[in-house]
């Protein structure tokens, strides 16, 4: 945890790592500690071999994994849930107000700390703000960040219609890791689906862009589940129709009853705003 001046939020910033040891884990943490954060290490779960150990508070469904995608969940991707669920679970168990938790794979760019200084004195129902994200998606341009005044590249607040996906980066505070937590003991969908789905979590969901961070090029350490999908009949396809058509009305009428926090809105950032290209 890092200890902040009195009288301000509790602030902790974890990076999630198999191996702590590894070149690229020391090279964001030493990164951090450049721009000023004291970061950690939080020992991610490791699913490449098997499935890990739930612990009582937290249930694979996997009977939903296969309603909602006709897949069930790899151990993998179990792995991978698990490591950002309890690190935020942690985070708030031990009283933390703000919590920045970062993938051991990313880099900073240069105006991450002023810009992660002002994303901090934001109200709180900015309860989870990713720094970089994978998809572009019509999105509501919420205001400026006067934290990039001092860069060459001008950055905002946006708020996505759709699911950008990624866990990369992010900041969350304790109103958030509520949410998630109550939401998210039951494991049905990847990590990122689960960021994503604001509208049944009630999750306030944010984005920065352009990225305030970027992904370092390599392979996918979460491969896909060693599972055909499922071809389903007739009356599963029927099913499965219905299943789409339920979560679009159920998002549309999240829309509708929160309009004005997403709309008007923006066509899709350009092509620059999504993965980053470069390679270390």
């Amino acid at each position: 945890m890092t200890a902040d001046r009195p009288g301000q939020q509790t602030f902790s910033c974890q990076i999630i790592t198999l191996d702590p040891t590894m070149e690229r884990a020391q090279i964001l943490r030493a990164e951090l500690e450049a721009a000023g954060i004291e970061a950690e290490f939080f020992s991610a779960v490791d699913g490449r071999r098997g499935f890990p150990d739930l612990r009582p508070d937290e249930r694979l469904d996997q009977d939903a994994a296969m309603h909602y995608r006709m897949t069930p969940l790899g151990s993998a991707e179990v792995g991978a849930y698990l490591s950002h669920f309890r690190a935020i679970k942690t985070a708030y168990d031990e009283g933390i107000e703000q919590l920045c938790l970062f993938e051991d794979d990313v880099h900073l760019e240069p105006a991450f700390h002023s810009v992660l200084t002002e994303l901090r004195e934001l109200p709180v129902d900015f309860e989870f703000i990713r720094f970089m994200a994978l998809k572009r998606q019509p999105r509501k341009l919420v205001r400026g960040l006067a934290g990039s005044e001092n860069s060459e590249q001008a950055y905002w607040l946006t708020r996505p219609l759709r699911g950008t996906l990624g866990g990369q980066g992010l900041l969350i505070n304790r109103q958030g890791m509520e949410k998630l937590i109550s939401y998210g003991r039951r494991i049905f969908m990847p990590i990122d689906k689960l960021y994503d789905h604001y509208w049944e979590t009630g999750l306030h969901c944010f984005v920065v862009e352009p990225h305030i961070i970027w992904e370092t090029a390599k392979p996918t350490t979460i491969p896909k589940p060693d599972f055909e999908p499922v071809t389903p009949r007739l009356r599963g396809k029927l099913n499965r129709t219905l299943i789409k058509m339920q979560r679009s009305v159920h998002r549309r009428l999240y829309l509708l009853k929160h309009r004005e926090a997403f709309f008007p809105t923006s066509k899709k950032p350009p092509a620059s705003i999504g993965r980053s290209p470069r390679i270390r």
